[in-house]
């Protein structure tokens, strides 16, 4: 997960600098932080909940 979080810092990193001269410095920190909280609940929304499933099983 770690290494997945380090990986979009890249493109985040990208994208701000890419979208810098074109806007302020403001109004691209807030695209590229709007877009990683768009995506950051898509991700919440999207894991499948595990309350009440047993997790204590063997993958064959």
């Amino acid at each position: 997960m770690y290494d997945m979080v380090r990986g979009t810092v890249i493109g985040m990193n990208s994208l701000f600098a890419y979208l810098k001269p074109s806007i302020s410095i403001f109004n691209a920190a807030g695209i590229v932080g709007l877009i990683a909280f768009i995506l950051a609940f898509y991700a919440i929304f999207t894991i499948p909940e595990t309350h009440e499933k047993d997790l204590d099983f063997l993958e064959e």
